[in-house]
This record gives structure tokens, C-alpha cells and sequence, in this order.
């Protein structure tokens, strides 16, 4: 075969394209510092996406929290810590079930699989933000507009803002370094000192099944929900064990009927 100037050409275009693809496909590591030299933050991004194992820490070399990420997406097992070691979360995620809903959510056929994309799109993206999981449930939630929807690129700046908050400030609250999530299994949220809080399933991103919630009184609330909300009978009980409420509610949510009990001795 005879050499010419085209096929050295075409050779070297092939070589340097290939370099740049598979410096594309390959992910970058990325590791931030506290002051004092302790790691902070630890990540791979790959096309401006996280991906890979992630992890960040305290200044005391204590974890912070750690999961993986699936292009800019929490999946698997995501657990936090509080500063003194306490478990603060337990959530498992599904980065492919997000992407999923999302999908449905902007091309809106006439059958859907996901319960949360038959609600309306302003209405259905609150339930995969975050500030839905860490609302308190009186506050109205926010609306957000189908933008919600498009792939996101990475921001390194807001992600190192968002562990500093987490990691060296005090009086503030936690906030996971993610922006969206599916939660899909076991899920548990703890009091600071590791009390439990709540623990229950979540089937693709709304409570369903039996729920545990615990006041810090020591009073706990058991029943269940189905389809993201409170369904059939609810009872709270005291920290010895007494039942001091019975309530009832509708499939939808609403209450049916609601009785206390006398706790007089």
C-alpha cells in the first residue's frame, strides 16, 4: 500500500480524535482541602457530571456523608453523619429511576409508569428536589417549571459553598450535595445523638408501606402510607408504650375519623 500525505492525514486525525474521546470517557478526580490539610470533598466527574464514589468530610477527618453518583444523580446507598459521628441518614436512591420519571415527565405519553409523572409537571418535579425531603411539611412546597427537567452540568463552586455549609458551619442546616434525588427502598432520617427520627420504604419516590415517626418526647406514631399519603389507621403512643391517639384516614390523605384516648390514671 502506498503511503501518501492524505493517509498520514487521515492517521493522525484518527489518533488525536481517539486521544480526545478516551480522555472524555475517562473520569477526572477531584479532591478539595480543608485549611488545615484534612480532605474535605472527594469526587470523579466525567463530561462535567459527578459520577463515581463520593465522599466529604468533617475537619476532624470525621465522614460527612458518602454514596455514588450516576451523571450528577445520587445512587445506591447515601448516608450522612452528624459532627460527632451520629448517623444522620440512611436513603436508598435510583439514578436510573430519576432519569426515568424525568423522561416521562417531558414527553408525557398518554400511558406513564411512575404515579408521581401523572400529576401535573409543575406539581410532579417538587417530589424528586430536595427541599422537598427536608421541608417542614406545614410550608407550602415550591413549583418548579419543566427547566427542572434538562441534564445539568456540575458546579464545582456551589458544590465546594454546599460542603463548606455542611462541614464548618455551625447553626445551619445540612444540605446533601445533590439537588435532585429518587428515593426507591429503606429509608431512614435520625436526630442529632442518632435517636431515629422516621424510618420506611419509599417505591419509586413516594412513601408506601408500614412508617415509624418518633418525636423527640420519645412519642411515636406507626400506619402507613400509600402512594405519598397517610392511609387507614395511624396511632401515636407515648414513650412507655400507652396509645394516645387513633386516627383514620382516606386513601387520599384526609383524615376520616380521629380519636384520643383518655390517658388519666
Amino acid at each position: 500500500m502506498k503511503t501518501t500525505y492524505k493517509n498520514i492525514a487521515s492517521i493522525l486525525c484518527l489518533v488525536v480524535f481517539g486521544s480526545f474521546v478516551s480522555r472524555e470517557q475517562t473520569p477526572s478526580p477531584y479532591t478539595s482541602y480543608h485549611q488545615n490539610g484534612v480532605p474535605k470533598f472527594s469526587v470523579e466527574y466525567r463530561k462535567s457530571r459527578l459520577t463515581g464514589q463520593w465522599q466529604s468530610w468533617y475537619p476532624s477527618g470525621k465522614v460527612c456523608d458518602s454514596g455514588r453518583f450516576v451523571g450528577n444523580a445520587p445512587d445506591g446507598i447515601w448516608k450522612g453523619w452528624y459532627a460527632d459521628g451520629s448517623l444522620r441518614y440512611s436513603w436508598h436512591t435510583s439514578a436510573a429511576k430519576l432519569g426515568s420519571l424525568k423522561d416521562e415527565l417531558l414527553r408525557q405519553p398518554k400511558t406513564k409508569f411512575f404515579l408521581i409523572a401523572q400529576k401535573p409537571v409543575g406539581e410532579a418535579v417538587r417530589y424528586f428536589q430536595v427541599e422537598y425531603l427536608f421541608r417542614n411539611k406545614a410550608d407550602k412546597p415550591k413549583v418548579f417549571s419543566r427547566g427542572q427537567l434538562l441534564r445539568k452540568k456540575a458546579d464545582l463552586t456551589l458544590i465546594e459553598q454546599t460542603v463548606d455549609n455542611n462541614t464548618t458551619s455551625k447553626g445551619t442546616d445540612y444540605v446533601p450535595p445533590f439537588d435532585e434525588i429518587l428515593l426507591h427502598g429503606e429509608c431512614s432520617l435520625y436526630y442529632p445523638g442518632g435517636a431515629l427520627k422516621e424510618r420506611g420504604m419509599y417505591i419509586n419516590g413516594l412513601r408506601d408501606g408500614v412508617w415509624e415517626e418518633f418525636a423527640p418526647s420519645g412519642e411515636m406514631s406507626r400506619g402507613a402510607y400509600l402512594h405519598g399519603n397517610r392511609s387507614g389507621e395511624w396511632r401515636r403512643y407515648d414513650k412507655d408504650g400507652k396509645l394516645l391517639f387513633y386516627t383514620h384516614y382516606k386513601q387520599n390523605g384526609e383524615v376520616s375519623e380521629s380519636y384520643q384516648f383518655n390517658q388519666r390514671r
